[in-house]
């Protein structure tokens, strides 16, 4: 499992007061996920949060959707371009790169890394 979501927590109306709404992430090479069923990844993903979250009860609705290239992997050596992007950088200082290319795939990594642009960006500029 990569992550795991109370969307409920999130969203209060999406789930009745009763229950909980849960949105598991999980990765596995082309091969491996393309051999197991639905019912083995529900499986899998079970004792994942019973081993982790003590949550035993049977789910009371399961979807599982096989999406491939869905969520960004950085390769072997990512940290050595990153440091040499930030090297190269250095020559250009009214230039600055934000995204998930660079230090976090998700949407609070992309807020954060424009946020840092932005305040390196409003320090070059003399007001």
């Amino acid at each position: 499992m990569l992550a795991c979501t109370f969307v409920h927590n999130k969203f209060p109306n999406r789930a009745p007061k009763t229950a909980a709404f849960c949105a598991a992430s999980w990765r596995l090479q082309r091969r491996s996920r393309d051999k197991l069923s639905a019912d083995e990844v529900v499986a899998t993903l079970r004792r994942e949060l019973d081993q982790i979250l003590d949550i035993t009860a049977a789910p009371l609705a399961v979807r599982v959707y096989k999406w491939p290239g869905t969520m960004a992997q950085y390769g072997v050596g990512h940290l050595d371009r990153l440091e040499r992007i930030r090297q190269l950088l250095q020559e250009t200082p009214r230039l600055t790169l934000a995204g998930n290319g660079y230090r976090g795939i998700g949407v609070p990594d992309c807020v954060r890394t424009g946020r840092e642009a932005a305040i390196q960006m409003l320090a070059t500029w003399a007001f």
